[in-house]
């Protein structure tokens, strides 16, 4: 990249220098023991090779690593970590620089790429707060982009990341609401959800504010809105998402990932797809570990089905995806399919015949038990069970704690449901029927 006065030296070095140090001697980075599991973490087998690899009896008589100074050396230890933490996300985590921030907000590669398709091709596009640019790198295939940030070192960032994958796009360093959007022109927007270095989830404390957001949105032929599957709202904010919202919920690797607010054109395209609904969950898989490719499912609001609360587990337990729960569509898509909460709408749903989806985790009940720990561990020992899975709805507990009680090494597996039945804890002994998660 050019000198840029505004950006930081060590990001001018990690962008222009630093990156391919890291990509021909990053074995020789470690310093603790983990040699080989970055590579491995990070697809490696599919990774083009650059240059030597220096293990880690030859790290310390390198000649390269005598040539870096003490923050040089961490910067590019940070962005090892990094790359491991988004290789489950990435397909070629070794093509991206991050920021712990930025990483963190950026969306799935699979994600961002469905999120993209929804946009018309060749249009003019602005993403705004476009961080260290996921969203950016794949709105700009094939589209005319533009980058929008407060920080010019995550914008360096984003211009190594779209180099990286060959894709060009505009970036301007500045607050995005002061920056010109007309009515030809499309909007995706990120706002900041942890402008104090907290998470939130409240749109009065976004950043830009809300109104800025809404303000922004109207100005353009069509625009997604990036925010939390939680979003809290004040009364006065919720006309604008029930008049001019088409809301989408978007799940992958078995959590809800993000949220999804669409106006104007955007919406209506949107809605044609998805039969009108004004609210919907789709889950975003990976078809292949190393491509763009994914696999989609759609749930929407389905028909109004009569839906009765049980007190008690039938043969099969379900645990419902986090999307359908946060869309507030479980009830409806459970009785769709014949099943019933358990307790309450928002614990395990319950029923007599197993359910193969990927919007469902399906169990066997094999017995209902009190929560009380000897009682469980004696049990489980008499029935030859072993490794332990815990999981809870309607309640908090340790689960890692209770695994690490409970299981033994020898064993069937078996999985242990805590809820509330009857204003008690209970745990349900299960076996898991189908594998999807």
């Amino acid at each position: 990249m050019q000198h840029d006065p505004n950006v930081s030296p060590q990001i001018q070095w990690l962008c222009n220098e630093g990156y391919r140090w890291l990509d021909e001697h990053e074995t020789a980075l470690e310093s603790g023991g983990s040699g080989g599991a970055f590579a491995a973490s990070a697809g490696s087998s599919n990774r083009p090779q650059r240059g030597r690899g220096y293990g880690l009896a030859a790290a310390a008589d390198s000649p390269a690593v005598g040539k870096l100074n003490a923050w040089q050396h961490a910067m590019l230890e940070n962005q090892r970590a990094l790359r491991r933490r988004a290789a489950q996300r990435f397909p070629a985590p070794w093509k991206w620089l991050w920021t712990e921030r930025s990483l963190s907000q950026a969306s799935d590669w699979w994600i961002a790429h469905w999120k993209a398709s929804l946009f018309p091709d060749g249009c003019r596009v602005t993403d705004a707060c476009c961080g260290a640019g996921a969203d950016l790198v794949a709105l700009a295939a094939g589209r005319e982009a533009t980058g929008i940030d407060l920080d010019p070192d995550v914008l360096a960032l984003a211009q190594h990341n779209l180099a990286q994958h060959h894709r060009t796009a505009t970036l301007l360093s500045g607050r995005c609401e002061e920056q010109q959007l007309d009515a030809g022109s499309w909007l995706h927007i990120d706002p900041d959800r942890r402008p104090d270095d907290r998470r939130t989830n409240r749109a009065a404390k976004f950043s830009p504010a809300w109104q800025t957001v809404t303000d922004m949105v109207t100005r353009v032929n069509g625009a997604m809105i990036k925010v939390g599957p939680r979003l809290e709202t004040l009364p006065y904010e919720d006309p604008f998402i029930d008049r001019e919202c088409l809301r989408i919920w978007i799940g992958g690797r078995g959590e809800c990932r993000q949220q999804l607010l669409l106006t104007g054109a955007l919406r209506e395209y949107a809605a044609a797809m998805f039969g009108g609904e004004s609210r919907f969950c789709v889950l975003v898989e990976p078809d292949s570990p190393v491509d763009d490719q994914s696999k989609v499912e759609v749930a929407t609001t389905l028909a109004p089905t009569a839906l009765s609360i049980v007190p008690a587990p039938r043969a099969f337990v379900f645990d419902l995806h986090r999307c359908l729960h946060a869309a507030e569509l479980a009830g409806l898509w459970g009785a769709h399919f014949g099943l019933h909460p358990l307790t309450d709408i928002g614990g395990y749903y319950t029923g007599d015949v197993p359910l193969s989806s990927p919007w469902v985790q399906c169990f066997q009940v094999l017995e209902v038990l009190p929560l009380d720990h000897r009682q469980l561990r004696r049990r489980l020992r008499r029935l030859g069970f072993g490794p332990v899975e815990v999981k809870s709805r309607l309640c908090t507990i340790d689960a890692n704690r209770w695994q690490k009680q409970l299981a033994t090494p020898d064993g069937d597996s078996v999985t242990l449901l805590v809820t509330r039945i009857e204003g008690r804890l209970r745990g349900i002994l299960a076996r898991r029927v189908f594998a999807h998660s």
